[in-house]
């Protein structure tokens, strides 16, 4: 099942030596979910989340 949730990951060393590349990469990702809908939260019970 999908829950809308994206996993972008980076060793420390990639971000410490090349930040503007995480940072265009994580641009490329959420282009990339745009036009999608999150989940919807109805189902969760209160105190759940």
């Amino acid at each position: 099942m999908r829950q809308g949730f994206k996993v972008v990951r980076f060793w420390n060393t990639e971000v410490n030596e090349n930040l503007e590349g995480g940072v265009k990469a994580m641009q490329m990702a959420l282009k990339e979910q745009r036009g999608t809908r999150p989940p919807a939260l109805a189902h969760l019970h209160a105190g759940e989340g």
